[in-house]
């Protein structure tokens, strides 16, 4: 049986969103799912295939979204965002850049189908400004979605290793956030990271209105990065801890200690022995002049995270 015989068979269970790949042309889909992992359409719906592993996590909330989506009566939305969903790469420019549109509409998906599960009132909106619109009692809300995906240079290189033409043994360390450079520490990579997306997608806000942004890490891109970066501190395998690089990427301020792996076992803190931490060098999204939105929502595949701005007014 072939693999694409096995997926069709196990997304029997999966009864949404099968119905919702329906709306995608059947050679278009099968095309997709054998250009390989790194189609992100294709790594979710392997999911099916692959119990308990993160990708199975991330099809099931895929699936709950859909269902919402198509019980609400929003069909036609998602045709266009499914549809958007089986781009195919092209050969002549990089897949990195092909696959922007198809990382954006699963992360619509999502976030519809779960603001439609916490019964809020949601519109989505196709022209250009934010993505959604939802509806609470007393005012609304304005919404921007976007997937955060690991830097370019680092989807190259995996794409490289996946070829089979990365030369010498097959070995290849990935770092979503980028490889730290000289003087640099991965926390502060991660916290630059998200820093700079959520300035990016600020500029789709309202200046004058509650909002909101949305970042949608359920990929492949991400899966290596735990929920516990989102803490301000936590603790490492071994007694070490850490300042967590998302929650410095939104509430750092510049000049603050950057900790990636201090240990009380050696003693007094590092200050005290001479040795100096690496500090952040900007401030966090929170503390920008210029940032709008209310609050920021990530949601990882087992997590789902809400920061809200220090005093935000009421």
């Amino acid at each position: 049986m072939s693999f694409i015989d096995e997926l069709f068979i196990s997304l029997e269970m999966y009864r949404a969103t099968k119905e919702a790949l329906k709306f995608i042309d059947q050679g278009q889909l099968e095309e997709v799912l054998s250009t390989g992992s790194d189609h992100p359409l294709r790594w979710m719906l392997e999911g099916a295939c692959r119990p308990y592993s993160v990708k199975a996590q991330v099809l099931a909330n895929t699936e709950k979204a859909v269902r919402a989506i198509l019980e609400r009566g929003l069909k036609e939305w998602l045709r266009a965002r499914i549809r958007e969903a089986s781009i195919l790469p092209r050969v002549d420019i990089v897949n990195y850049d092909t696959f922007d549109k198809v990382y954006k509409a699963l992360a619509e998906i999502r976030a519809v189908g779960y603001l439609l599960q916490c019964s809020f009132d949601v519109t989505p909106h196709s022209s250009e400004g934010f993505d959604l619109t939802i509806r609470t009692a007393d005012e609304e809300i304005a919404v921007e979605v976007s997937a955060v995906r690991m830097s370019k240079p680092e989807a190259e290189k995996l794409a490289q290793f996946r070829s089979g033409k990365t030369p010498g043994f097959r070995e290849e360390v990935i770092q979503p956030a980028g490889a730290p450079k000289t003087g640099e520490l991965q926390v502060d990579n991660i916290a630059h990271k998200f820093s700079q997306k959520a300035e990016e997608e600020n500029r789709q806000l309202p200046y004058d209105s509650p909002s909101l942004i949305w970042l949608d890490l359920q990929f492949e891109d991400w899966w290596s990065l735990s929920a516990e970066e989102a803490w301000p501190l936590y603790v490492l395998k071994g007694g070490r801890f850490r300042t967590g690089g998302v929650w410095l990427g939104f509430y750092g301020r510049k000049r603050i200690p950057l900790i990636d792996g201090e240990s009380m076992h050696e003693g007094l803190p590092r200050s005290a022995r001479g040795v100096q931490h690496e500090r952040m060098r900007y401030d966090g999204y929170f503390y920008k002049s210029d940032a709008r939105a209310s609050g920021v929502i990530i949601v990882w595949p087992r997590c789902t995270i809400l920061y809200e701005k220090p005093q935000c007014p009421a």
